[in-house]
C-alpha cells in the first residue's frame, strides 16, 4: 500500500514541473512515506529521514504516513520539517508548496497547485501510449479498517473502512492495461471489507467479474484477505474464474484458539482449516487434482502471553494446512493498542527462537508445494534476465505466485518482459522452478502467436 501511494505522490510532484530522483541522490525535497505498524517499520521510517538529512541538511524533508501521525516524541527528535498525516496525503504537494513559500530562504513567487491529488490516486505508472517494460500493477480499491485486532495500529491510523466505486477502479485497470501491463493486483489495507462501507452486495466479487471481462488482461491477483471472507461460493466462484489467479493470501496470525481471542481475531483455527478445504475442493472438483491454489499467510511470533504448547499447537497448525509460504513477524508493542497493555510479554530471545523454527519450517512447505510442479507443464510471465552461474536465464511468475527460470537457450525466438511462455518443470533451482521449453510455442505480451513459431 505504502509502494502504491508513494509512486502516486512521485508522479504528482513529476506532473508539476519537479524533477523526481533517486533518494540516494542531492535533492531540494525529500519525501518519506512512513510505516509503523511493527517495531521494525518505525526504525526504518526514523533511518531514511535521518539518511535524507545527512545526504542534504539544506533540504525540505518532508515526513508521511502513518509513523509520524502517532509517535509525537520521536518527531520532536527528528530532523523533519513539514508532517503530512495520512488524511493529508492528497493535498501533499499542495502543503509542500506552501511550505516553500512561506520558507524565509525560498523564493516568494511559488504558486500553489490549482488541484490536488485525492486519497485514491492513480500510482505512478507510465500511462502514455508506449508499452510498458512492467508487467505487474497495484490498484488500491479500499483503505482503513474497522477490525481493531488488539495487536494492531493501524486502525488508529488509517481510520475507517472506506471503498472507491467500481467504475473508478475499472477505469483506472484500462488505463494500466493498454500501456502494457497484463497483471493486476488489487490492494487494500482490509481489502476483505471492500464495498462494506457503500452497502455494496458481494462487492469484492462484482468488481473481479467486471474486471476479467477487459481485454488484454491476463490475471488477476488479490491482496491479503481475512478468513471471514471465504464461503463455499466464493471459492467456487474463485476457480471459475480462469483470470483469478490460484493464489490466496488468508491472514492466519496464530494456530491456537486461545491466542486468536486474545488477538481479537474472531475465528478460530478450526475455521481456518474449513475456509482452507473449501478452496481447494473447489479448484479440485473444476480442474482436478493437477490444480493446487497456492496458500499463504502471516504468522506472527510472541504475542504477549503466548506459551511454549501454544507457539506448538500453531506449528502443528501451519503443517496441517501445508502454506505455500508463510510470512513470519514477531509482535512489537504498539502504544495504544489492547495488547500493549497485556501482561506476559515474550522476551525477545524466545521470539527470535520462534521465528527461527517457523521460517525453517515454512521454506520445508515451499519446496514441496513447488515439487508438485514438477513434471506439469506451467504458464509464466517473464518479468526479468539474469545471469546466473555464468547462464542468461528468464524469470517469471506462473499464476500460483511461483518464480520460474528458464535458461536463455530453451526459449525460441525473441522474448521480452511481459512475453507469456509455457514451460514443462524439471526440477528446483534454489527458490525457483527450473523450466524448459517444450518446443510448443510462446505468446508475445498481446497475445498472438509471433511468426515463424
Amino acid at each position: 500500500m505504502n509502494s502504491y501511494e508513494t509512486d502516486a505522490m512521485s508522479r504528482e510532484f513529476a506532473e508539476n514541473g519537479f524533477t523526481v530522483v533517486s533518494f540516494d541522490a542531492l535533492a531540494d525535497i525529500y519525501v518519506i512515506n512512513t510505516c509503523t505498524v511493527t517495531a521494525v517499520a518505525d526504525q526504518k521510517s526514523r533511518k531514511m529521514i535521518r539518511r535524507a538529512h545527512r545526504t542534504n541538511p539544506a533540504a525540505v524533508i518532508v515526513a508521511a504516513g502513518c509513523f509520524v501521525s502517532t509517535k509525537q516524541d520521536d518527531k520532536d527528535r527528528l530532523p523533519i520539517n513539514l508532517i503530512v498525516t495520512n488524511e493529508q496525503k492528497g493535498e501533499l504537494l499542495f502543503l509542500v508548496m506552501r511550505y516553500i513559500s512561506e520558507s524565509d530562504s525560498c523564493e516568494k513567487d511559488i504558486v500553489p497547485p490549482q488541484t490536488s491529488a485525492v486519497e485514491n490516486f492513480t500510482p505512478d505508472y507510465p500511462l502514455t501510449p508506449t508499452p510498458s517494460p512492467r508487467t505487474r500493477a497495484y490498484i488500491k480499491i479500499q483503505d482503513g479498517c474497522n477490525q481493531y485486532c488488539a495487536y494492531c495500529i493501524v486502525p488508529f491510523v488509517r481510520g475507517q473502512e472506506r471503498s472507491r466505486s467500481k467504475a473508478e477502479i475499472i477505469a483506472e485497470a484500462k488505463e494500466l492495461i493498454a500501456v502494457g501491463f497484463r497483471e493486476i493486483v488489487l490492494i487494500g489495507i482490509n481489502l476483505s471489507a471492500y464495498g462494506r462501507d457503500l452497502s455494496m452486495s458481494e462487492a469484492l466479487l462484482s468488481l473481479l467479474d467486471e474486471m476479467t471481462k477487459i481485454k488484454g488482461l491476463l490475471r488477476v491477483r488479490l491482496g491479503s484477505l481475512e478468513p471471514g471472507l471465504i464461503t463455499a461460493d466464493f471459492a467456487r466462484r474463485m476457480a471459475a474464474n480462469e483470470k483469478v489467479c490460484p493464489h490466496f493470501h488468508i491472514s492466519l496470525q496464530s494456530g491456537c484458539d486461545e491466542t486468536l481471542v486474545r488477538m481479537n481475531r474472531h475465528y478460530t483455527a478450526g475455521d481456518y482449516m474449513e475456509k482452507v478445504a473449501m478452496l481447494r475442493l473447489a479448484y479440485e472438483e473444476i480442474y482436478g487434482n493437477d490444480c493446487y491454489p497456492a496458500l499463504t499467510t502471516d504468522i506472527m511470533v510472541g504475542f504477549p502471553g503466548e506459551t511454549d504448547d501454544e507457539f506448538r499447537q500453531t506449528e502443528d497448525f501451519v503443517r496441517a494446512v501445508g502454506f505455500a509460504e508463510i510470512h513470519v513477524f514477531q509482535y512489537s508493542r504498539r502504544p495504544g493498542t489492547a495488547a500493549a497493555k497485556m501482561e506476559s510479554h515474550v522476551t525477545a530471545t524466545v521470539k527470535k527462537e520462534r521465528t527461527r523454527r517457523l521460517h525453517s519450517l515454512g521454506e520445508t512447505m515451499a519446496a514441496e508445494y513447488r515439487h508438485r510442479f514438477v513434471g506439469r507443464t506451467v504458464k509464466a510471465i517473464l518479468e526479468e534476465r539474469k545471469t546466473i552461474a555464468g547462464m542468461a536465464y528468464w524469470l517469471g511468475y506462473t499464476d500460483e505466485y511461483i518464480r520460474v527460470a528458464v535458461a536463455d537457450t530453451e526459449l525460441l525466438g525473441e522474448v521480452s518482459q511481459g512475453t507469456v511462455i509455457t514451460a514443462s518443470i524439471i526440477g528446483q533451482f534454489g527458490g525457483e522452478l527450473l523450466g524448459k521449453n517444450d518446443g510448443k510455442r510462446y505468446r508475445d505480451v498481446m497475445g498472438a502467436i509471433p511468426a515463424g513459431i
